[in-house]
């Protein structure tokens, strides 16, 4: 079976729907998702990105600790055919403003508010970060966007931009760059490994 990861992905959730794909904690109590939820909400945010006009290449940043909407993201950014930057939550301002400053992303999807707070003050020293996405926590329009914001707006452009979003997902190559991981730069400054 061959294919790019989002295409993959979209035909487990066609084959598994309903059954769970993530357990989540709320409350004391595990919650499932299932995989036809993720496909739903990975194409509502792809097409939201089409609406923010994120461009095949363009990078978007992660910044984020393990969790659902880390993975719903990923396959999102990849769907539309940009690049996944993946920052470790545990990175400061400072080192997070390296990353960014060499790979100029245009939206970056933060965890918390304090995860959010790093992005703001890096998004001062790097022009090319135009949104930023928060997963937990209200937005603070206009350059800051929460999760269900985002996810609703996107539905709402499904039915005008759904046949763009799949042909932007038939013209990518398997083989082409999906994700730009950093090194840890414990020998000089972290290098952008595709």
């Amino acid at each position: 079976m061959t294919g790019t990861i989002p295409e993959l992905f979209l035909r487990q959730a066609a084959v598994f729907g309903s059954r769970t794909l993530f357990l989540v904690k709320q409350g004391g109590v595990f919650r499932p998702i299932s995989w036809q939820r993720a496909a739903q909400e990975m194409q509502a945010l792809a097409t939201w990105l089409l609406g923010q006009e994120i461009r095949v290449g363009d990078r978007v940043l992660i910044l984020s600790e393990n969790r659902p909407e880390w993975g719903v993201a990923d396959l999102a950014i990849q769907s539309v055919g940009a690049w996944t930057v993946p920052i470790y939550p545990t990175l400061t301002p400072a080192e997070i403003g390296l990353i960014a400053a060499n790979c100029q992303p245009v939206l970056a999807v933060a965890s918390t508010g304090a995860q959010l707070v790093k992005l703001l003050q890096v998004k001062t020293q790097v022009p090319s970060l135009r949104t930023l996405v928060l997963l937990d926590g209200p937005a603070a329009p206009p350059v800051v966007v929460s999760w269900a914001e985002a996810l609703a707006r996107g539905r709402q452009l499904e039915a005008r931009s759904g046949a763009l979003l799949d042909e932007r997902r038939r013209r990518r190559d398997p083989e082409e760059t999906c994700t730009l991981i950093y090194t840890s730069g414990t020998t000089g400054e972290p290098k952008g490994v595709m």
